[in-house]
């Protein structure tokens, strides 16, 4: 689950990306989450010929960028989801 945070909603509103908002879910512990897929990842993971990239980068939740691409969390988030 990838946590949203109530900035994440503010920064996705002033992009004009309201459509975001609107896929929001309940995480953990009472918290906002993004919705995900049948398989774990998040809904905006993939794109045509990309299936690692963000679909939604330039307004990602916050915690994404947490992650450094590459990194071993990265990666080790990406087996756990995906199985790559």
């Amino acid at each position: 689950m990838i946590p949203v945070t109530a900035e994440d909603l503010v920064r996705f509103k002033r992009a004009g990306r309201s459509d975001l908002a609107a896929r929001i879910v309940p995480g953990h512990f009472g918290d906002e989450a993004m919705e995900t897929r049948s398989d774990g990842a998040c809904v905006h993971l993939g794109r045509p010929g990309l299936p690692h990239h963000c679909s939604i980068y330039d307004v990602r939740p916050a915690i994404c960028g947490d992650f450094e691409r590459g990194s071993w969390q990265c990666l080790e988030a990406r087996r756990s989801v995906i199985g790559k």
